[in-house]
């Protein structure tokens, strides 16, 4: 179960202006908040419930697979086409399958009819053209809302900035934090098709994308989100780009696939990998969204912590790395290692096996994300730490009871 503390109330009045008051009690008092997160390798359900002193997500969150965007015919010919047949059997089975895990959690069903929900997808939809993706979340907050029995009014569903999406991590990570007083810790969230960052800004930079007051001390925000510069999208780009990126990006003989072309590939090496993902990140309109956050980090009075999460730790717990460095040696450990090989080393360290579509691209991911990191950070020693058990939704939920701002949705 999660759980964060609550000892005060952050209130925020908006994502643009600078919040004046500060309380120390709950303002949304409705026990519930249901948070559907419709990513791109699937929708997974959240419930979190609060009291007078906690929020907490008493059960794990269910998830059904494929994702949202399975569902969309974004072909430019058809105006906005959906599989609603699918899309729909796809929120019935999620709404079934959390009904089963939250009745073995005690929690009485149905939930309160004014329950809010907010159905937030990020990344891979903002990549959907925007009539098709309203199209799907409509569909989606109509079945969810009557699967659900709740009402229509406190139901919000919206494809989230790269900035919300920013925001919500950050407040997922630092809640204990803001209430304890204690530094705050930046936030590096690597995904599919987007990289999220975030960070309190002590340079008060009115540019900031949110400024808030808790406990009478003021917040400056910066967010940042790097669209089309997600792993997955990163890899596919760069396979493009470098044809050879097949030969040193994968293990030896790799079980291929439609994302490789098919093609068997000849050699790992890290340095090589590490080569490409570089110029990939020098590309002129990445190159200079990279160089603005790193001007800004430098300018910072009391250096930034870093929480590397998702991506960045997924592949960090694969090589057993604590750090950046130890990422790099350890997976430079793997050049020329063979499949056969890669798939041994996996099996050894995992009771279940990592799906192969996933281990295929470890070696890869490794290389991106030290590039990535010293791109963004533009330091040879940056206090980084890979983190999990951090959710986007934990942001929401804690935003939502604490009332930290009007939002429109």
């Amino acid at each position: 179960m999660k759980k964060i503390i609550i000892c005060g109330l952050l209130s925020l009045i908006s994502f643009t202006a600078i919040a004046s008051t500060s309380t120390t009690s709950f303002t949304n008092t409705s026990k519930y908040v249901i948070v559907v997160d419709c990513g791109s390798s699937g929708t997974r359900i959240h419930l979190f419930s609060q009291n007078s002193t906690s929020i907490t997500e008493p059960v794990k969150a269910t998830k059904v697979t494929p994702g949202v965007s399975s569902f969309i015919d974004d072909n430019n010919a058809n105006p906005a086409g959906i599989d609603k047949t699918g899309l729909d059997q796809a929120m019935d089975n999620l709404v079934t399958a959390a009904r089963q895990s939250w009745q073995k959690a005690g929690i009485s069903i149905p939930v309160p009819n004014n329950t809010k929900m907010f159905i937030y997808a990020t990344a891979g939809m903002r990549l959907v053209r925007v009539n098709a993706a309203n199209l799907a979340m409509q569909e989606i907050a109509t079945e969810l809302t009557t699967q659900l029995n709740l009402e229509t009014a406190n139901v919000s569903a919206k494809v989230i900035s790269g900035n919300e999406e920013a925001l919500y991590d950050w407040l997922g990570i630092n809640s204990a934090n803001l209430i304890a007083d204690t530094n705050t810790t930046g936030i590096l969230d690597l995904g599919g098709a987007s990289v999220e960052i975030a960070f309190q800004d002590t340079t008060k930079n009115p540019k900031d994308f949110i400024h808030f007051t808790f406990h009478d001390k003021p917040n400056y925000i910066a967010t940042y989100s790097l669209l089309g510069e997600g792993a997955d999208q990163a890899i596919a780009s760069i396979n493009g780009n470098f044809p050879t990126n097949r030969a040193i990006c994968y293990p030896n003989g790799v079980w291929s696939n439609e994302a490789l072309g098919q093609q068997k590939t000849i050699n790992y090496n890290f340095n090589t990998c590490e080569n490409n993902a570089n110029a990939f990140l020098k590309n002129n309109m990445i190159a200079k969204k990279l160089e603005l956050i790193h001007q800004l980090i430098d300018k910072q009075q009391v250096r930034v912590t870093w929480s590397a999460i998702s991506g960045f730790k997924y592949t960090a717990d694969f090589f057993n790395a604590q750090s950046p460095s130890e990422l790099k040696n350890n997976a430079s450990a793997f050049n020329g290692i063979n499949w056969k090989d890669f798939i041994a080393k996996d099996k050894a360290k995992h009771q279940t096996p990592t799906p192969r579509h996933f281990l295929q691209s470890y070696d890869f991911n490794a290389a991106y994300n030290i590039a990535l990191l010293d791109h963004l950070l533009n330091t040879n020693n940056p206090q980084v730490h890979f983190t999990d058990g951090v959710d986007w939704t934990n942001g929401v939920a804690f935003y939502y009871f604490f009332n930290l701002g009007k939002q429109s949705h």
